[in-house]
């Protein structure tokens, strides 16, 4: 089965610990009206090959997200396109909480993957991401995301739109450093 990290890795993204890993290029999270626009960047040191296919590994996400409880595969309409719901159990600061998305995934089996968030089934008003998965060369792969998300849940003042753009970036790190990890680990799969 697969799945892409999507979504539930903006929540991931948004609550974790912090350590360095691959080469960020870039990296810009943009907060407005309530909607978090993210576009990053990065380089890790591992096959595109085995990159894409941890990205898209539906059982076992946990080995890239801690914070993932649950992952259940609701319709699986074709070859190329599945629906899933994960289910999050994510802290930042001192506010934890559990959150639900629903997304609509389709993938290319080679180095793009794409999705959009059911809002009637999330906790989420409305969500897209587009991930390109591309081979720098035969060790490294460059990985790039872009993603618009609007969270359709209370969280406290003190946690703004700045502490979770550092959180994002802190996240995003830890993400390539799994990958990295997971990629040279022959056993991993």
């Amino acid at each position: 089965m697969k799945k892409t990290l999507t979504g539930f890795v903006l929540l991931q993204l948004l609550f974790g610990v912090n350590t360095q890993a691959g080469e960020i290029s870039q990296a810009s999270i943009e907060y407005s009206t309530g909607i978090y626009t993210i576009n990053f960047d990065a380089v890790v040191n591992a096959p595109q090959k085995k990159v894409y296919s941890l990205l898209t590994d539906y059982g076992h996400l946990s080995r890239i997200n801690d914070n993932i409880t649950e992952s259940t595969l609701l319709v699986a309409s074709d070859a190329s396109t599945e629906k899933f719901r994960l289910l999050i159990h994510a802290c930042i600061l001192f506010f934890c909480r559990e959150t639900i998305m629903v997304e609509n995934v389709s993938d290319n089996s080679k180095d793009e993957i794409t999705a959009t968030i059911d809002p009637n089934e999330s906790d989420f008003k409305s969500g897209m991401s587009t991930w390109k998965i591309l081979p720098v060369d035969e060790e490294h792969t460059s990985i790039m995301l872009y993603q618009k998300l609007e969270p359709d849940f209370w969280y406290p003042p003190v946690i703004g739109p700045w502490l979770i753009k550092k959180k994002i970036i802190k996240e995003l790190s830890i993400m390539l450093n799994r990958l990295e990890q997971l990629a040279i680990d022959q056993h991993s799969y």
